[in-house]
């Protein structure tokens, strides 16, 4: 099939836009709603076409030229093409569309128009890189394992791109290499590659002068998961708490977003007046630490080991004695709580689950333990959508919906969904 003209209806999951031809449903990236664009097709399936724009024949009336240089080869950014502002209505529309497709669900009423979090450029705080021939260092090219080089990226802050890209390059080549800053802009770099990349880096680590740091705001550089300089764990603050984050834990990208998360989930959660809250999937104790306060008796649940073991040291070092943690899959953990609280009143669930969403055996779980709220943070639209239709089934109703944009310039979508007892 030779190219063809198409009107693209919406922006869906992935940030592609959704047009038709013949009857066929054409994806296609870097469009916008309203835009008619010729499009080369690049794979033809049953039901869709996938396809590259070739023309924009009739651009969106908000169009801008994309401000980063690689948008389009590298594989991080889908709506640079459209402001800000324009990418919030479009996952708008994502996360309705999903709920009615998915969850049968009209939320118009109840999902609150997002707001910018955060500054669209310069939020990150993690970024992972690629070594592609010649020492070049770059992102993986979109749709292929090539290496994109790259000179900065506008989704990090400037002191990254000023001192530690430029820091990265003189090393010898890795296969990777990966960034991870705290609250106060300094860093945790850590590389991988043949074993022989220890030495070398180790070599150029021991000419430092004493107490001289490998990059400005170095706090450690590991190669191969072995610390070679400073250390390889991180204090961030945030909420007016401190958090350990060590190198394999996870920690969202985005502090104002996490911010934003925390005040949202914690005020859909209504810490105010005692009771119970279970934090499902609670990492390194971000929420369950955070809103202790307003609880008598919190229980985190979590199975990575990393993130257990800096829960244990966030209590610690915030002095928090009403929250004891769980280790355990939430489907494996939940029946051993229910036991407990079935008969107890005032409590509060807040599950923050990956991607793939909650396990239908937690879905059962959570409704047996017959708590009053349960607020579910979601990172994807469609897990969101089928968790909120199995949790309404168990007599659970959507009760306010809320997009927090962690990620400017992606396709990517973060909820905070409050649902309460028919």
């Amino acid at each position: 099939m030779g190219t063809v003209e198409v009107t693209i209806e919406k922006i869906i999951p992935g940030g592609l836009g959704l047009g038709q031809v013949e009857g066929k449903r054409v994806l296609v990236p870097f469009t916008a709603p309203g835009e008619r664009v010729r499009v080369e097709p690049t794979e033809e399936h049953p039901q869709y076409l996938r396809a590259i724009p070739v023309e924009i024949l009739e651009p969106h009336a908000a169009r801008r030229e994309p401000p980063c240089p690689y948008f389009g080869t590298c594989g991080g950014c889908d709506l640079q093409h459209l402001p800000h502002r324009e990418q919030l209505a479009a996952k708008r529309g994502m996360v309705t569309d999903a709920l009615r497709r998915i969850g049968r669900l009209e939320i118009d009423e109840i999902l609150r128009e997002p707001e910018p979090v955060c500054a669209e450029f310069g939020y990150r705080n993690r970024i992972r890189l690629s070594y592609g021939p010649g020492r070049r260092v770059g992102l993986v090219r979109r749709g292929s394992n090539r290496v994109v080089p790259i000179e900065r990226c506008l989704l990090m802050p400037d002191a990254w791109n000023e001192d530690m890209l430029p820091w990265l390059k003189t090393l010898p080549t890795a296969d990777k290499a990966s960034f991870r800053l705290d609250t106060d802009g300094r860093a945790l770099a850590a590389i991988t590659g043949h074993p022989a990349i220890r030495g070398r880096v180790t070599k150029r680590l021991s000419a430092l002068e004493e107490k001289e740091a490998p990059f400005p705001g170095a706090l450690g550089v590991s190669v191969n998961a072995r610390t070679l300089w400073g250390g390889s764990q991180m204090e961030v603050h945030l909420a007016d708490h401190r958090f350990q984050v060590s190198a394999g834990s996870f920690f969202q990208v985005n502090y104002r977003g996490v911010a934003r998360l925390i005040e949202t989930a914690g005020r859909e959660a209504g810490g105010t007046a005692g009771g119970v809250l279970i934090d499902l999937y609670a990492g390194v104790g971000t929420f369950a630490i955070t809103l202790a306060a307003g609880f008598d008796r919190v229980i985190g649940v979590e199975i990575a080991r990393s993130a257990v073991h800096d829960f244990k040291t966030n209590l610690a070092l915030n002095g928090i004695a009403n929250v004891e943690l769980i280790e355990g899959p939430a489907a494996r953990v939940l029946p051993r709580i229910v036991s407990e609280l079935s008969t107890t009143s005032g409590v509060t669930v807040l599950a923050d689950p990956p991607r793939t969403g909650l396990e239908k055996d937690a879905v059962s779980q959570m409704a047996d333990l017959g708590p009053d709220r349960i607020v579910y943070v979601s990172c994807d639209p469609a897990t969101l959508a089928r968790d909120v239709a199995r949790l309404n089934e168990k007599g659970y109703a959507l009760r306010s919906l809320e997009i927090i944009d962690l990620f400017p310039q992606t396709a990517h979508v973060e909820c905070v969904a409050a649902l309460a007892k028919n």
